[in-house]
């Protein structure tokens, strides 16, 4: 029986997506179906062009290496150099650990050839079986982590933020410990990655997350902007410390499958983190 070049290409799909899938959960990254499904796509292309024109070597883990940073780029775009080289790293080690489980799905279609023609006593069983485990394996991975992810109550919302004529949508984590407000309104706020807003607020705002503005700094700020400018004192597990605030034309979330404007500021955060896979962290209060 004959394994066509399609069918190791979902095979290989499948073992790609599921360690993309790990690496990004291990690592808290934020992923996006279409990008994750583009970088598997990527790394299998390559494996089946590797096994019909490759013969080893020094060269061919060199272009291993380089499409594997490949497919973390494309999957983590956002993700920053040192946590993509991190990402890459991972990568590896997560898709070496699941080497044992593509040995057990090749073992299935055992004698398979990715050239040659079909013998005659093919029935197309083997062919069914390999791609039945493929699309099995990365449906329990999806509907696995969505089911843990509500079970333990987890939960994001679609989150909308504009100024001037640019808005900016965004996924934020649902956290009924964020209490953080403004101190004279009481408005929440929500903590939101000051980088994941460029293009859309100011950039002498943004600058405000990365340390505490001089003079000069704040003077730099267009008068219609200062007054939108908010500090806000914050107390979490590792301490005390300042976030600044900006008050944005319109903050909108999805509650359903409607968008609704709510009465919030953002506090720009100049940590290079992802929050659980997302931007921001939104306050339980405004659901």
């Amino acid at each position: 029986m004959t394994v066509y070049a399609d069918i190791l290409f979902a095979v290989n799909f499948s073992m790609d997506f599921i360690s993309l899938y790990i690496t990004g959960r291990l690592l808290s990254l934020r992923m996006t179906t279409p990008r994750m499904c583009t970088s598997a796509a990527t790394g299998s292309l390559f494996s089946v062009l590797a096994i019909i024109y490759g013969d080893g070597g020094v060269i061919y883990f060199i272009m291993c290496a380089i499409v594997s940073a490949l497919m973390c780029f494309i999957a983590y775009k956002n993700a920053g150099f040192v946590r993509l080289a991190t990402a890459t790293l991972v990568l590896f080690c997560v898709g070496s650990a699941l080497g044992g489980m593509m040995t057990a799905v090749y073992s299935l279609g055992e004698g398979y050839s990715v050239t040659d023609g079909a013998d005659a006593g093919d029935d197309g069983g083997g062919t069914f079986i390999l791609l039945l485990v493929a699309a099995t394996a990365v449906s329990a991975v999806i509907v696995g982590c969505r089911v843990l992810r509500r079970w333990i109550g987890v939960r994001t919302v679609n989150l909308e933020i504009t100024d001037g004529r640019r808005k900016k949508h965004l996924m934020a984590l649902l956290d009924s410990g964020n209490l953080l407000c403004e101190p004279i309104s009481g408005r929440p706020a929500i903590i939101v990655r000051a980088d994941r807003l460029r293009g859309v607020i100011p950039a002498e705002i943004e600058a405000l997350a990365y340390g505490a503005p001089d003079a000069a700094a704040m003077s730099s700020i267009s008068s219609d902007r200062i007054g939108r400018v908010r500090i806000l004192p914050m107390r979490g597990a590792g301490g005390g410390t300042i976030l600044f605030g900006y008050v944005p034309d319109e903050i909108r979330i999805r509650r359903g499958s409607r968008w609704h404007t709510v009465d919030a500021i953002i506090a720009l955060s100049g940590e290079r983190q992802d929050f659980g896979g997302c931007d921001a962290v939104l306050p339980a209060a405004l659901i």
